[in-house]
């Protein structure tokens, strides 16, 4: 079987491009079985990797949310907090309901 053959029918069996078909083929030595099998085993990995990736996108920070709603609230001079503000820069009246509300969703 010719190169472009084998090209051609492992990129279609396998649904890759041609150029990442015939790059498996080269690197297993025109092997279409150890190219098939590479093309699943990198596969495998891309799909694990985005996995865990959309996890921890998931991963919810309380954290990382207390600084968002303490951004959200403007200083007494007016001006926007920067990103690391902490939560003593608050006032009280906008710090009480973000100390209870950890509380609220405790209790659901």
């Amino acid at each position: 079987m010719t190169r472009e053959k084998m090209t051609q029918m492992l990129s279609e069996t396998i649904c890759v491009t041609t150029g990442e078909a015939q790059a498996a083929l080269e690197a297993s030595g025109w092997k279409i079985l150890d190219a098939a099998d590479r093309l699943r085993r990198e596969r495998a990995r891309a799909a694990k990797a985005e996995r865990e990736q959309a996890r921890r996108a998931r991963t919810f920070s309380i954290g990382s949310a207390v600084r968002a709603l303490i951004a959200r609230f403007p200083r007494e001079d007016g001006e926007a907090r920067p990103e690391g503000a902490s939560m003593s820069e608050l006032q009280p009246d906008v710090l009480a309901p973000l100390m209870l509300m950890p509380a609220v969703y405790a209790c659901r």
